[in-house]
């Protein structure tokens, strides 16, 4: 009618409005960038606007419910009221999705890590190619915040606004649904329950002599299940299992801990990211030992199983399952690549102009320069000779 305008605040927006609303909705699409988050969810203060069905530009509450409006009011300033309506008005909005658990991976699975806290359990390809997306996020996306044509958003979890070919979306809803087979359970979910205690073997014989070690009473194994035979307490045992559990919400994407978290350390090459207190708590426990058991301090042994490396030489480290043999220097080098891993990279995952992925394991995504990254594929090389017989 007149005095009203389309809204056009994307292309085929027929609602009719003042040309005020009309400038305030172009403003909004110009906006919506410095109000969104690199995976496309709003930053706080800020909601979708939900204009129609999907429009995921980020504004304030108010500017919400003014689309909302517009939208009930269009009827009544159209020159077709009572004959059809252009635009619709949208849908409620789809009550949010509960947030992807944290799984614990199996063997030959990694967090897919399409954003932070992202535990889904992928194959290192499918990690990769995550990744990959992320990074061409940008080059996919509107000013507005929508895909371009032939795209669409991930939808990998709530609010995951990557634009991706549909394949690409199938392919991570597929991820998402194979997770729970691809694990051993989810991160936080509770204390297990107990598990029955492991009848001593072989590997729990003190110095060769055939007194198998065992745990006086009132102290039982501290983490079977990892072949970690230290004697501790129940409530101990407890910790540690409560510990094993919440790891995965204390590491990092790259595979060290996240502030204010540090490797546990009970054993040689044990990375389950907890607090200091708790490293200090779990290397009284080592202590202790030769009063906690009866066979001695053999069950430390056990726990802390010799080194796969020659001497002088020490697992990597450099994330989980990273058992490369490398000198302490280079082993600390690797750790600070770790700490510098993030400031070296862009918002979307990739890395900065300079840097490379390490690429020291399938799936390693710490950005380095080329140098260190070569590096790290010569410390590779040389693992076979560093390996004890």
């Amino acid at each position: 009618m007149s005095g009203f305008v389309y809204r056009d605040a994307k292309n085929g927006d027929g609602v009719c409005v003042t040309p005020e609303e009309r400038a305030a909705a172009k403003t909004q699409n110009v906006n919506a960038r410095n109000h969104t988050t690199p995976s496309g969810a709003c930053k706080s203060g800020f909601v979708w606007r939900d204009a129609w069905d999907g429009d995921g530009v980020c504004v304030t509450p108010a500017e919400r419910a003014a689309a909302k409006v517009q939208n009930q009011k269009d009827a009544m300033r159209s020159q077709y009221a009572g004959v059809a309506v252009p635009v619709q008005p949208a849908p409620p909005p789809a009550k949010p999705r509960p947030p992807n658990p944290v799984y614990l991976c199996k063997s030959g699975f990694v967090w897919r890590d399409a954003k932070d806290g992202d535990g889904i359990c992928v194959t290192p390809t499918e990690r990769a190619i995550a990744k990959q997306q992320n990074a061409n996020a940008a080059s996919r996306t509107t000013p507005s915040g929508g895909c371009k044509s032939g795209f669409v958003w991930r939808d990998a979890w709530d609010g995951d606004g990557t634009c991706v070919t549909p394949a690409e979306r199938s392919a991570a809803k597929l991820q998402n649904i194979k997770s729970a087979s691809r694990s051993n359970g989810i991160a936080g979910a509770g204390t297990p329950p107990p598990v029955a205690e492991p009848k001593p073997s072989k590997h729990t014989d003190a110095d060769g002599d055939g007194n198998k070690t065992n745990c006086k009473s009132s102290f039982v194994w501290r983490d079977p299940q990892n072949n970690d035979f230290i004697c501790v307490t129940r409530t101990e045992r407890a910790l540690t299992q409560k510990q094993n559990a919440e790891a995965a919400q204390h590491t990092t994407e790259s595979g060290g801990c996240r502030p204010g978290y540090v490797w546990r350390e009970a054993w040689d090459g044990d990375v389950t990211c907890v607090t200091k207190g708790e490293r200090a708590l779990a290397l009284a426990q080592n202590a202790l030992q030769g009063l906690r058991s009866t066979g001695g301090d053999g069950g430390m042994e056990q726990a802390n199983s010799p080194s796969r490396c020659k001497p002088g030489f020490v697992p990597r480290n450099a994330g989980k399952s990273d058992v490369v043999c490398v000198t302490r220097a280079e082993r600390k080098i690797a750790w600070r690549q770790n700490e510098n891993g993030p400031n070296n990279a862009t918002a979307s995952g990739g890395c900065r102009s300079g840097y490379v992925w390490r690429d020291a394991w399938d799936g390693d995504g710490v950005c380095v320069t080329p140098t260190e990254r070569s590096e790290a594929k010569a410390q590779n090389a040389r693992d076979a000779q560093n390996v004890a017989n």
